[in-house]
């Protein structure tokens, strides 16, 4: 986690398009994080889910150490975790 980096720009989002999550903690800490993320997005009232204008969402995780972006699968567990 490398609060100096600016997620954003790197990925070439602009704000409001991204859901950023920093997090220090294990690799399936942060994957549960991430689905979870993704499962409220398609869930709020707001949002299409059907018809043309659907939605879509994903989520990934950024390796500072590799430089690799990864993309989490969902659906996946999301429930709660120890």
């Amino acid at each position: 986690m490398d609060a100096r980096i600016d997620v954003e720009d790197l990925l070439g989002l602009q704000t409001g398009e991204g859901h950023i999550i920093r997090n220090a903690g294990n690799i399936e800490r942060l994957e549960w994080d991430v689905r979870r993320g993704i499962s409220s997005i398609p869930s709020h009232p707001w949002l299409p889910t059907t018809g043309p204008d659907a939605i879509t969402a994903r989520g990934f995780i950024y390796d500072v150490d590799t430089g690799r972006l990864e993309e989490v699968s969902y659906p996946g567990p999301t429930g709660s975790i120890g």
